[in-house]
């Protein structure tokens, strides 16, 4: 398939079962059912799209030549700090938002340019593609009640809180010392067990990050407990994707596979600010 991470964060389509294409980031209004929003923060600039000092540019050598060390430690420092403060917004008050949110249904973003992540927020004027973070949260509830976890990965960070509390940090380097209680399925990182009830709403918060600047991508699937899933040929399952509307995501080469028409979790309106 056709991947097309453009300035409007158009992507991996989902409209074969009656449902709008997917733009990777989300879309630009809250869709009907229920949405997560999400935030685009850049850890490099303050409020008013002043300098942070604490930002020192650290440009890289050889193969990583076109990294960023500086933009790398300050991006893993500050979704730590966003961790262990609970995902408190007020953490993130002093660094520049752009100014529209984004409304997506699913976390499911190929490997593509960290460029494109501040144009799909409008703001690549204003944004470069490190030291950058999305922030999605809403309450979701899923759609039987039985026992959960989350399963991703993402290059190069990805946690998640469900209901108060840290469930899965799928990020490259695990510098929030998240306690794994399940092996990795290959390379997608197993969250905690949550047990969850039909019906009851669940605040949900997810935050991804590019660190040094070049590739990003993000995935995230779930599981559930009892239930049998195919499996890969290293024999780790194929997981549904986390999703809270109907859609058919194409399989994307170099992407882990998963369920195609998983479960669709419920989703309460985009919380506003």
């Amino acid at each position: 398939p056709t991947l097309d991470a453009s300035l409007n964060g158009a992507g991996t389509g989902n409209g074969s079962l009656k449902g709008p294409l997917m733009p990777i980031f989300g879309f630009k209004e809250a869709q009907t059912g229920g949405t997560l929003v999400g935030n685009f923060y850049d850890f490099k600039q303050l409020r008013g799209a002043k300098p942070n000092p604490d930002y020192v540019p650290k440009p890289g050598t050889g193969k990583a030549s076109g990294l960023d060390s500086g933009a790398s430690q300050l991006a893993y420092k500050e979704v730590d700090n966003f961790v262990a403060r609970n995902f408190s917004k007020s953490s993130l008050y002093k660094f520049f938002v752009a100014p529209d949110p984004l409304y997506t249904t699913q976390i499911f973003i190929p490997n593509m340019n960290a460029e494109d992540a501040p144009a799909a927020f409008s703001v690549e004027k204003l944004a470069k593609g490190k030291a950058w973070m999305v922030h999605y949260r809403g309450k979701i509830s899923p759609p039987t009640s039985g026992t959960y976890r989350f399963v991703g990965l993402a290059d190069d960070i990805m946690v998640v809180r469900m209901d108060g509390r840290l469930v899965l940090d799928a990020s490259l380097s695990n510098s929030t010392k998240f306690v794994f209680d399940k092996p990795n399925y290959g390379n997608l990182r197993v969250g905690k067990a949550m047990q969850l009830q039909s019906g009851q709403y669940y605040p949900i918060d997810i935050a991804i990050s590019e660190a040094p600047g070049g590739r990003f991508y993000a995935y995230l699937f779930v599981q559930e407990d009892g239930v049998t899933y195919e499996k890969n040929p290293d024999g780790t399952p194929i997981l549904p994707l986390f999703r809270v509307a109907p859609g058919n995501t194409e399989q994307v080469r170099g992407a882990p596979a998963f369920m195609p028409n998983g479960p669709i979790w419920k989703a309460l309106p985009a919380p506003k600010d």
